[in-house]
């Protein structure tokens, strides 16, 4: 599965989470596609893909297989004044996703890397944001000409 194809699968797997813990998509902020934060009290999310490195791991006759590793950043934003706690709740459930899930041939590491909290935007909401390694296996076919 190329990057490409396993980002696309990521975020349909954490919009379709999304949705079913009762909120839109449209309060999903993903990479290269437009969006307007809501202008009410409503929790929005920005779902990051980062591969960071790729390496060989298995040469066979026919193949070679790669592993590569990323991070998924999710940052959570509520309107300054709105209450830390349903953030923080919602935080807790969104690491129960990722924690060692299995998303289209991904795997996410038991906890989370870092977890970043407190801070404030310009144009007033509070953010924080939690960051997930994870790694994926692809195989190569080799042109033994």
């Amino acid at each position: 599965m190329s990057m490409a194809t396993s980002n696309t699968a990521l975020q349909a797997w954490f919009v379709t989470k999304w949705a079913a813990a009762g909120y839109t998509a449209a309060e999903v902020k993903l990479d290269n596609i437009d969006f307007t934060p809501p202008t009410a009290t409503h929790t929005w999310v920005g779902f990051y893909v980062r591969e960071t490195a790729e390496q060989a791991r298995e040469l066979g006759i026919s193949n070679v297989n790669h592993k590569h590793t990323g991070l998924v950043t999710v940052q959570f934003f509520a309107r300054i004044g709105t209450g830390k706690l349903a953030l923080d709740t919602l935080m807790v459930a969104v690491t129960g996703w990722l924690r060692g899930a299995p998303v289209a041939g991904t795997y996410f590491t038991e906890q989370p890397f870092s977890v970043f909290g407190g801070g404030l935007t310009a144009d007033g909401w509070y953010s924080e944001t939690i960051n997930f390694p994870y790694h994926r296996d692809e195989q190569h076919t080799l042109n033994n000409n």
